[in-house]
């Protein structure tokens, strides 16, 4: 299967690549980096999966577009681009096109508290593949939206998240999001509780989203509950 999908995980590397190979500042720097990828998808230079595999391109945008194709393939190489439905063929049932079906039934994690400040080099990357996009959001918002991708409808994700993302403003394109394509199960919220996480300040939270069934209402209500901090018992979580 890796064999038979490689020349599409080839192209998948150098597209999403190129949301985070730099761009010189200036708006003709864009302008120019715009043609040369669409020059590039159009087939303008010589077969697109071809040329993102290592094939020579032609035409006048020949060299501009290797150089580009070179950094990109370079820094998909760095930054090992992990392509869902390529590398899980069984858990889509069309995963060829730009809207596969199929999914996971479930996700589960503790996604990873990175601050804005220390996501400058990626933020363009992040800002063209997700709606939930703010210029100050952790990382943590973003996995929200990856585990909804990642879903069947009628599959569910949980995680252990901060409970900023009810309030933040920051995560105000996340709860829009979730409102609208997603349905809450359930949220526990701890508050300031430190023994989830010995030694770090934080505000646990366990969340559980459903995606949407097309054959289903919606339901009508959620589980919330609050936990006052002095309650917490660790030993009890699983009950």
């Amino acid at each position: 299967m890796e064999h038979a999908t490689a020349p599409l995980r080839a192209f998948l590397d150098c597209w999403f690549a190129l949301d985070w190979v730099p761009i010189e500042s200036g708006r003709e720097k864009k302008r120019e980096r715009e043609r040369l990828t669409d020059a590039w998808l159009d087939g303008a230079c010589g077969d697109p999966v071809e040329l993102a595999a290592g094939k020579p391109a032609r035409g006048r945008d020949a060299a501009a577009l290797q150089t580009l194709l070179v950094q990109a393939r370079a820094l998909a190489a760095q930054r090992r681009f992990l392509h869902w439905q390529p590398a899980y063929p069984g858990v889509w049932d069309t995963w060829t096109g730009p809207t596969p079906r199929g999914g996971f039934d479930a996700v589960i994690g503790n996604p990873p508290y990175v601050r804005q400040e220390q996501l400058a080099p990626i933020k363009r990357a992040l800002k063209a593949r997700y709606t939930a996009y703010d210029g100050v959001a952790d990382l943590y918002v973003y996995f929200f939206e990856q585990a909804l991708r990642l879903l069947r409808p009628g599959g569910r994700f949980a995680f252990t998240v901060t409970n900023k993302w009810l309030k933040a403003g920051y995560a105000e394109e996340l709860r829009e999001l979730l409102a609208e394509r997603a349905w809450l199960v359930s949220i526990t919220d701890f508050g300031h509780s430190r023994g989830f996480f010995p030694g770090t300040d934080v505000f646990p939270s366990v969340v559980c989203v459903q995606r949407p069934r097309p054959d289903q209402d919606a339901p009508e209500q959620a589980r919330v509950t609050v936990v006052p901090r002095d309650l917490v018992r660790i030993e009890m979580l699983d009950a």
